[in-house]
């Protein structure tokens, strides 16, 4: 099964720490197209957020290798990684981060829930992006994400995934096949 590949946005929740307001309560949610930037157009690096990019794992460390790669191309220039290994069977998890010099937590409970909640706790960023182990974020992901958050009012955002299998999928109202980029 090839890894999915995220365009621009990711369709789990990004939580900014400046919301406060708690999960679910009254939260704005953003979604932008493909290729739109800021509104300002700012860059300056004091308009850039920090960011915590959390990738839960469970027992795949070929396919979270490959996310750590892709991870490792964002051109973001203030983000953390952070892999939250979730009711491991071994210690190659463990290793892989070690290798690659990033942090890991375990979260002994098994579910996904649990592990993007315990990742969420450990960051201190203005900003924490989810990935699954088997997604493959491309350069540009996290910088069209966190362009979002230039708004005061936008307190999560979500979006699209694309397929990475090179096969189109299929308009679920017209029946007719999508074009992939």
């Amino acid at each position: 099964m090839e890894p999915r590949r995220h365009k621009n946005l990711v369709p789990y929740m990004l939580h900014s720490r400046r919301a406060n307001a708690g999960f679910g309560r009254g939260v704005w949610v953003s979604t932008m197209p493909s290729g739109e930037s800021s509104p300002t157009g700012e860059t300056s690096e004091r308009s850039i957020l920090s960011c915590s990019v959390v990738i839960c794992t469970r027992d795949r460390p070929e396919r979270l290798e490959q996310c750590l790669e892709a991870v490792a191309r964002l051109d973001y220039p203030r983000v953390d990684a952070l892999i939250v290994d979730n009711a491991p069977s071994d210690s190659r998890t463990r290793d892989l981060a070690a290798r690659r010099g990033v942090r890991y937590l375990v979260e002994p409970l098994p579910g996904l829930s649990r592990a993007r909640n315990r990742g969420a706790r450990a960051c201190e960023t203005e900003i924490v992006a989810f990935l699954d182990d088997d997604a493959i974020p491309e350069p540009d992901w996290l910088s069209a994400l966190a362009a979002e958050f230039m708004d005061p009012l936008v307190m999560a955002v979500a979006g699209r995934v694309r397929p990475f299998s090179g096969i189109a999928p299929v308009n679920q109202r017209s029946g007719k096949t999508c074009r992939v980029h």
